[in-house]
This record gives C-alpha cells, sequence and structure tokens, in this order.
C-alpha cells in the first residue's frame, strides 16, 4: 500500500495510507509524541455518558485493560467508542484505529502503527513496537468491529489500553464486556431534535417507531434534512408503510440499517443454516417475551439456533424468552411467505388449545404471554380458518382471566 505523507505545522507529519489520516507530531530526531488515527468525533453524538465514565473506569484498572462494546448492529459501538477516545484525548499519546472485522488485515494495520511511531517495516516490526509502548500506558487501541476473540486475541498487545468493538458474545474471555443498548428515549429525542427541526411529540413517536437504535434514529434525521419532509409525513410514511423506513446518507458509516443485520444473519446462516427461518418466525410475533419452549416444540434443535442468535447480537435473551428489535422485525416481515403464516400459526396454537382448559392460573398466564403475539400476527396475516381459532380461543383466555 502507498503511503503519502507531507510536512504539517510545527514539525508533524501527517500520513495518508488508504483512507486513514494519521497524525504524528514528532521532535526533531525522536520518538513521535503523538500518533492518531481515530475517526473524527461526531458533533451529534448524544448520551452514553455513563457507558464512557463505565470505559474509563474499567481501562484504568491494570497495567494492561481489556474492554468490549458489545451489541446490535447499529447500535453505536463505534460512535461511542470514537467519543470515549476524543473524550479522552488528553491521556493518549497514542491512540490507534484498527478495522478488526477481517482478522488476516489486522497485523498490517498494526505494522502501519510501528511505521507511525518509527519501527522498521519489517518480520521485526510487532514485537518491536510491543516493546516501544510497553515503556508507559498512556496509549490506545481501538479494535473495531471485531469478530471473534479466539482470532483478535493473538493480535493484543502486552500493556496499555484496548477497546474492542463488537456485535458477537465472547469477548468476555479478554476482559470486560458491557452489552450497549438502544438509547433512552430522552437522548433520542435530543438528538434528532439537534439533527432536524421537530416538535417533541414527533420525535417521540419518531422515536418509538425506530425503537431508539442510534443508527435508525441517524438515518430517518438524514432523510428529514435531504428531503425537507415535514415530520409529521415522515411518521405518516413509516406507519403506512409497516416495512423499513426510507433513509438517509449517514456520514461515516457504510451501512444501512437493513445491510447491517443483513450481513449479520448471512455470517449467523453459515454456522447455523434455521437462522433465517426462526427470525421470520419471531418477526410475525410481538417483539418482546417470546417464549422459548414454545419455539423448541417447532424447531428441531431450538437451543443451539437461539444460541448463534445471540451470539450474532440478532436477538436478546432474557431468562426463558427472547426478544428482536422492532426494525429487524420490520425488515424480516417485509419479506414473510406463506410458509411463514402456517408457522406461526403452529406456534400459537401449540400454546393455546382448547385442549388445555382455561381453567386455573397456568392457562391464564399462558393467554397473557401469548396474547401480545396472537394480536401481532392478527394485525398482519392473512385470513385463516385456524388463526381465527386461536384467536377466538385466545379472547376465551383473556376474559376468564381479567
Amino acid at each position: 500500500m502507498t503511503r503519502q505523507h507531507g510536512e504539517a505545522h510545527g514539525g508533524s507529519h501527517v500520513y495518508q495510507a488508504g483512507g486513514d489520516l494519521t497524525v504524528v507530531h514528532a521532535p526533531t530526531g525522536g520518538v513521535p509524541d503523538r500518533v492518531w488515527n481515530v475517526p473524527p468525533r461526531n458533533p451529534n453524538f448524544t448520551g452514553r455518558g455513563e457507558v464512557s465514565a463505565r470505559i474509563r473506569s474499567a481501562l484504568s484498572t491494570g497495567v494492561v485493560a481489556v474492554h468490549s462494546l458489545r451489541g446490535l448492529g447499529g447500535v453505536g459501538k463505534s460512535q461511542t467508542a470514537i467519543e470515549y477516545a476524543h473524550r479522552h484525548a488528553a491521556d493518549y499519546r497514542v491512540a490507534w484505529w484498527v478495522p478488526a472485522e477481517q482478522p488476516d488485515l489486522v497485523p498490517g494495520h498494526l505494522v502501519r502503527l510501528a511505521a507511525a511511531l518509527g519501527v522498521p517495516e519489517d518480520e521485526h516490526a510487532l514485537p518491536r513496537l510491543w516493546s516501544l509502548l510497553a515503556e508507559g500506558s498512556d496509549w490506545l487501541v481501538v479494535f473495531d468491529n471485531a469478530e471473534r476473540a479466539g482470532t483478535l486475541h493473538p493480535h493484543l498487545p502486552p500493556g496499555g489500553h484496548v477497546l474492542i468493538t463488537t456485535r458477537n458474545t465472547g469477548f468476555g474471555a479478554l476482559g470486560n464486556v458491557v452489552d450497549l443498548d438502544t438509547l433512552p428515549r430522552a437522548d433520542s429525542v435530543a438528538f434528532l431534535r439537534k439533527r432536524v427541526e421537530i416538535a417533541d411529540a414527533h420525535a417521540d413517536a419518531l422515536a418509538d417507531l425506530m425503537g431508539d437504535l442510534p443508527l435508525g434514529l441517524a438515518q430517518a434525521a438524514a432523510y428529514l434534512e435531504e428531503t425537507a419532509t415535514p415530520p409529521a409525513d415522515y411518521l405518516d410514511l413509516l406507519r403506512a408503510r409497516g416495512a423499513l423506513p426510507p433513509a438517509g446518507e449517514v456520514v461515516g458509516y457504510p451501512h444501512t440499517v437493513a445491510t447491517a443485520w443483513d450481513l449479520s444473519i448471512v455470517r449467523a446462516q453459515e454456522s447455523e443454516p434455521a437462522v433465517l427461518a426462526v427470525l421470520r418466525l419471531a418477526a410475525l410475533l410481538g417483539p418482546e417475551d417470546i417464549p422459548i419452549d414454545l419455539m423448541s416444540t417447532l424447531f428441531k434443535g431450538f437451543t443451539p439456533t437461539l444460541g448463534v442468535l445471540v451470539r450474532h447480537g440478532l436477538v436478546r435473551r432474557v431468562g426463558d424468552s427472547f426478544s428482536v428489535h422492532r426494525l429487524l422485525r420490520a425488515r424480516l416481515r417485509h419479506e414473510t411467505r406463506p410458509e411463514d403464516f402456517d408457522a406461526v400459526v403452529a406456534f400459537l396454537r401449540a400454546g393455546l388449545t382448547a385442549e388445555q382448559g382455561v381453567d386455573g392460573p397456568e392457562p391464564r398466564e399462558r393467554a397473557r404471554r401469548l396474547l401480545p403475539h396472537v394480536w401481532s400476527v392478527a394485525d398482519f396475516a392473512p385470513p385463516d380458518p385456524e388463526l381465527d381459532e386461536v384467536l377466538a380461543f385466545a379472547r376465551r383466555l383473556w376474559r376468564v382471566g381479567r
């Protein structure tokens, strides 16, 4: 790879390698006193103050500290890591961003860090780099979008601060892990109001439709800004479509919500082909509290399939149930096939049948959990006699349990 460089003010050097800008401040004849290639700060970044404080606290606990940010695609892992680096820029002499999605390319990014620090680019570059950095702890390496802890582990430095972003589980073996959730509603509304002129009520409604997902909010704000669409009209469009919303361009992010999740699904299918069938069924149900035991009656070997879905950040498991994000449901509902409706009716019939009776706390609890899923399917499914039977029995259970 060709590296271009030029002289900057004050004895600094600016290296351009591919799409990365590396700023190196070096006293004449000495080791550079500052090396930085972290992407630019997002001026519209909102919230996550508590997460940033937790990262700082965790990274300050030892000689070498590894901290991972984990979450579904579009939840803002990379943006949070960028914000952390800029917020604490004064604490780091070296801050280096490593795209880690392709493990084979990670050593090359680290060799470029070695070169920026004046280490010769040869077979001894990485050992010399770690030796040089071991002299201090004022440096940060961010491995962005890592896939597996095992493939990243050989490339971890022996000291300093390491921050990892990932959609996948399994990184607890390397250090602390924080599961990054969607934004609190107040932060979602604040983000939208920072980006576009929008009333609080419209911002709250839009945040609800986006499931408070940062990338979804950013795409919505970009669309409103690019098209000058009134927020009320955009909300009407979203409600009428029943699918993923039209999206504006989000600077600095290569994927839309749809393509980000498509990539995760493809990778999950490589190890468990049944994941798409499970997701398609789950998309027809309500977004929360999908009973795992009933899914197990429909899908042989459901437990490992669920594990793959959790590992790739496509669902969230809580106790004996799991949930699917609202926007992922919308993405999958847009591709629903007739056999998916057959499967979801079989799922509901397995949990709600007349043979199970209506008396006692057990049927009522079952009805309480399944009724949101029944209504969700009924709102979307075509007319079906078997579904009508399930609806009638669900209503009966609901009346008995009131």
